[in-house]
């Protein structure tokens, strides 16, 4: 689709369903103008630090943005300080299929919600550092662990991307009887995500740790005819040369980016 087929606010016209919402705030810069010039370092997992913190598992780690939003603020936080200039929200399973596995898909929008709020706070928190340095972020003093951090620094060329997060529903359960039925299925559960994590402002959205290309392909296919905000999408194949549904990974790579994604 060109540039002249946008919508008046942005976001690209879709041909089915629901009418594309209009895109948040957008960032001081446009990361895709970045990442063009030079690396741009993200951060890592969530789950695993929210459990290094003392939250059991099985926890719903995504609600924590709302009960707890502190612990999943001083995460982000951490991994500002240790140079993140991309922050990924806590919403990998914020879906309606990872929500139902603990009672909580009705509260799917506020976990979202949430989630970018909590991430843009502390985007926005760590104060600029005057003069030269690299445009990153660092630490100040010798904390203990994550939760222990002094305050974050950046650099004061840099800013901190915020990108919402979208996992996916592989292994839990979540299939039509046929692949149409499938699909179609796939792309209402996407969108409602999506939907609340662009209403919330996001700077741009991840497709995280796909296993399949297929369902992968549906989120993409979600993604690009809601918005014109950059994509990055990763896969996690089961074996290292093919994705789970038997596509070697150079087909797929290149798939992914024929379906839109501008980093994979």
């Amino acid at each position: 689709m060109s540039e002249t087929e946008q919508t008046q606010d942005g976001s690209r016209p879709q041909q089915d369903g629901p009418r594309p919402l209009q895109d948040g705030p957008r960032p001081r810069q446009d990361i895709r103008d970045v990442w063009s010039q030079r690396v741009i370092l993200g951060d890592g997992a969530m789950a695993t630090m929210l459990h290094q913190s003392g939250v059991p598992i099985r926890t719903c780690y995504e609600e924590l943005s709302l009960s707890h939003p502190k612990l999943v603020r001083d995460v982000h936080l951490a991994y500002i300080a240790a140079g993140a200039e991309l922050i990924q929200t806590n919403t990998f399973g914020a879906h309606r299929v990872g929500l139902a596995r603990y009672g909580l898909e009705s509260q799917l929008a506020d976990i979202n919600r949430a989630a970018v709020a909590v991430a843009r706070e502390a985007a926005e928190s760590a104060p600029a550092r005057q003069g030269a340095g690299h445009q990153g972020t660092t630490r100040q003093g010798s904390g203990q662990g994550f939760s222990a951090l002094d305050t974050p620094v950046r650099s004061s060329k840099g800013q901190v991307w915020v990108f919402g997060t979208i996992g996916s529903t592989a292994g839990l359960g979540y299939r039509g009887e046929t692949e149409d039925e499938t699909r179609f299925t796939l792309r209402d559960v996407f969108a409602e995500q999506l939907d609340a994590l662009l209403e919330a402002g996001v700077d741009g959205i991840v497709l995280e740790t796909f296993a399949d290309l297929y369902e992968m392909l549906v989120a993409l296919e979600v993604v690009k005819s809601r918005t014109i905000l950059p994509v990055l999408a990763t896969l996690s194949p089961d074996a290292p040369d093919v994705t789970r549904d038997g596509v070697p990974l150079a087909d797929a790579f290149t798939r992914m980016q024929e379906a839109g994604s501008d980093v994979f």
